[in-house]
């Protein structure tokens, strides 16, 4: 949903700023700024909410949209500005940054656990890379050793594979 509301919105700021302007029509400069940091915001806020952890790829993915648009916009008649592609930045870093910091403070009801922030990590190594694999900390069981994964639990949850317990408790030795 997210993609498809970020896609529609995408579409009509390009309509929007890509259509000739109307002669004898004369905008407030601040006003045009204005408009573009707030189709920006719109257009990558729900990506950036859908896609927490790449916040900043969906805020610089808005940015170089905010560019073609500005490249483009001499082919149909009006002109590109340099305040307008800085405006498209603040307005793309802007919605993206705050989609994120509310998602992070905005429960998940629909997932059946807290906020985003309130999970139980499991780290884990291979090789030379690191990685994390992320359970609610509802899921994770009390039968699980505090060395494993890190916190204690309420061990409501389904148990981890045996197998994966194992390979955890080799790796961090």
């Amino acid at each position: 949903m997210a993609i498809v509301a970020s896609l529609l919105l995408a579409l009509i700021v390009a309509v929007l700023t890509l259509s000739p302007v109307p002669v004898g029509v004369s905008g407030i400069s601040h006003l045009d700024k204005l408009a573009h940091v707030l189709a920006l915001a719109a257009v990558t806020a729900p990506l950036a909410w859908r896609f927490p952890r790449w916040w900043w790829v969906v805020a610089l993915g808005g940015l170089a949209y905010g560019g073609v648009i500005e490249i483009v916009q001499p082919l149909t008649g009006r002109s590109a500005e340099w305040g307008d592609f800085l405006a498209d930045g603040i307005g793309a870093f802007a919605g993206a940054g705050l989609a994120f910091a509310g998602r992070l403070r905005w429960p998940a009801t629909l997932a059946g656990r807290g906020p985003v922030d309130n999970d139980t990590r499991h780290p884990g190594r291979v090789g030379s890379l690191s990685f994390t694999v992320t359970r609610p900390a509802s899921t994770v069981p009390s039968t699980v050793p505090s060395t494993v994964h890190g916190a204690a639990s309420s061990g409501d949850g389904p148990p981890l594979p045996p197998a994966l317990l194992a390979r955890c408790a080799a790796r961090r030795g």
